[in-house]
């Protein structure tokens, strides 16, 4: 019986993926996960278990397929993704990016390879900064098949990645989770930055409800939206980090007027309110729902002023 994924929608109901074929491991991240094939699909999907939740309400899972809903939103390419479980475990499926038969660069490779000051061991993550980044990924295009403005390149593409982290929140584009994909030999193609993945880490999914209606209750929502920092990025230890709109502020301006006038157009077009109803039918309390919404509404209105 065919079936359909319909990534791009918040569909809640899980997919149970317990039959499908392992068609290989992944094991970047803390444990190890697999990449499954289904015969109605051309491409793999990874499947990614949600962590014990303990008192928490919201799991990964449910970041991830928000952060990739929110994504497809803003026109920044990202992997689609779905709920599901496999042998009664939850967890999600997130579409493989890559070509077949071609090869992907982690950012951590590019870096480590191109320049002298970079050092991934490093507890001030010395030499992960924006500008950085921004030097690896020149004469890259933008990821295949995506949307975007035909003069735009890699670090273009990027920028709109960051301005996602600070929307949603996600603390975690560390040096592994963005790549650069070469083409298999028998595609007439130029190097391409990834899809962006990788988006558990947002919307404060570590929150318990109490600390949710705390932060609403209080009228603090935008000194709790202020503390969300790059924490990947270049810092001196002991010190306050880079806050994530910050770090897209930069990353536009880097990138120029172009380039930062599109973003500001993608957020302030982002309609938070409308999105939010999306949610009604959620995996998901009430409160975290209202905590989701204030959180997107905050972080937007401190991006739009950030990239005028």
């Amino acid at each position: 019986m065919s079936i359909s994924l319909q990534p791009r929608d918040l569909n809640w109901a899980r997919l149970d993926a317990s039959s499908w074929e392992v068609a290989g491991e992944e094991v970047q991240g803390r444990t190890p996960h697999y990449w499954l094939r289904h015969p109605d699909f051309a491409r793999t999907w990874l499947f990614k278990p949600a962590l014990p939740d303990g008192d928490r309400p919201m799991g990964e899972d449910i970041t991830e397929m928000l952060a990739s809903r929110i994504a497809h939103l803003l026109g920044v390419p990202a992997a689609p993704v779905r709920l599901a479980t496999r042998d009664a475990a939850n967890g999600c499926l997130v579409e493989d990016l890559r070509w077949s038969k071609g090869e992907d660069h982690p950012g951590r490779v590019l870096l480590d390879s191109h320049l002298p000051d970079y050092d991934p061991d490093d507890p001030g993550r010395r030499g992960y900064s924006v500008s950085n980044i921004r030097r690896v990924l020149e004469g890259f295009g933008p990821p295949p098949g995506s949307t975007l403005p035909q003069s735009f390149e890699a670090f273009d593409a990027f920028v709109g990645y960051l301005v996602l982290d600070a929307l949603i929140a996600n603390t975690d584009r560390h040096d592994r989770n963005w790549a650069v994909l070469t083409p298999p030999p028998d595609v007439d193609g130029v190097n391409r930055l990834c899809g962006s993945y990788d988006h558990a880490s947002c919307l404060a999914f570590n929150l318990t409800d109490e600390q949710r209606a705390q932060v609403l209750s209080s009228g603090t929502i935008h000194r709790f939206a202020s503390r969300a920092h790059g924490r990947q990025f270049e810092h001196t230890p002991g010190q306050r980090r880079t806050p994530l709109v910050d770090i897209a502020r930069v990353a536009a301006y880097l990138a120029g007027p172009e380039t930062r006038a599109y973003w500001w157009s993608a957020v302030e077009a982002f309609d938070v309110i409308q999105w939010g109803t999306e949610l009604e039918t959620a995996e998901l309390t009430p409160v975290t729902r209202r905590f989701i919404v204030a959180l997107l509404t905050e972080n937007r209105r401190r991006l739009v002023d950030a990239l005028k």
